[in-house]
């Protein structure tokens, strides 16, 4: 399951929409951070997830949900061991003799403000995978996978986000840490792994960790790939890093490690 996972920030996901942001790094300003009333007050996306409860015909289940918007989430695969031992499994793919439900993204789309945090919990999830931390920061569907590993069994999940933007949308990355504790960064020469997307800056950068999230933020007005935009990596809950896809030049907080800081 955890393959899938990677392959699906490998190849990542074409926007529609026109860009609104440039593909800035970080300013040069201190981030602005939110009171306590303010960050209680802020809507995030909430992905809820399910372990298989019942027979052979249940499956792990979910939901996406902001504000009152709910929609449930699409269960790509599963595989799950019953109480007597036995096994059962189900794909979304009609042309598989274990064929599950598929979802069609226009139908099950959430809106969602862009730069919106999300945020995924389940019922006794052993660990949890996401492509996303945060709606991107410009307009258009987006899938969030999230693969789930119980002690039972394992499923992933796919959450479409009908992003948009608006005049009060924020344009650019900012980091967890403070202006002092920035550090500027650029790969080293030499030949460079090619897979698209998130894996080339995993490959190409040091020290991004396996748990570490790397997710594509804006899209460079100039692009020629889908990637080519500000990345940001995010571990525990804070930004450390943003990068520029393809240059591989940003900034990272001192002491995250990410290329050398």
């Amino acid at each position: 399951m955890r393959s899938r996972l990677w392959v699906a920030l490998a190849v990542g996901v074409v926007a529609t929409g026109s860009c609104t942001s440039g593909g800035s790094l970080p300013s040069n300003e201190s981030p602005s951070r939110p009171s306590p009333t303010q960050a209680s007050a802020q809507q995030v996306v909430r992905l809820s997830i399910y372990p298989l409860v019942g027979g052979p015909e249940s499956m792990p289940t979910g939901t996406v949900a902001l504000g009152e918007q709910e929609e449930p989430l699409c269960t790509q695969d599963f595989e799950w061991t019953l109480a007597d031992g036995s096994r059962v499994r189900g794909i979304a793919d009609p042309d598989r003799p274990d064929a599950i439900p598929g979802c069609r993204p226009s139908a099950t789309a959430i809106r969602v403000p862009a730069g919106t945090p999300i945020r995924v919990t389940a019922d006794g999830a052993a660990h949890l995978n996401a492509t996303r931390t945060m709606a991107p920061l410009y307009p258009g569907l987006e899938t969030v996978v999230v693969e789930a590993h119980w002690d039972d069994g394992d499923a992933t999940f796919l959450a479409f986000l009908d992003v948009v933007v608006t005049g009060s949308s924020p344009t650019r990355v900012e980091l967890s840490c403070a202006l002092a504790e920035r550090v500027a960064f650029e790969a080293r020469g030499g030949p460079r792994i090619q897979p698209g997307g998130a894996a080339y800056v995993r490959g190409n950068l040091a020290r991004i960790g396996t748990d570490d999230v790397v997710e594509q933020m804006t899209i460079a007005p100039d692009r020629t790939t889908e990637w080519d935009g500000t990345w940001q990596v995010v571990r525990d809950d804070s930004v450390i890093a943003a990068v520029k896809f393809p240059a591989l030049i940003g900034i990272a907080c001192r002491g995250s490690g990410v290329a050398g800081a």
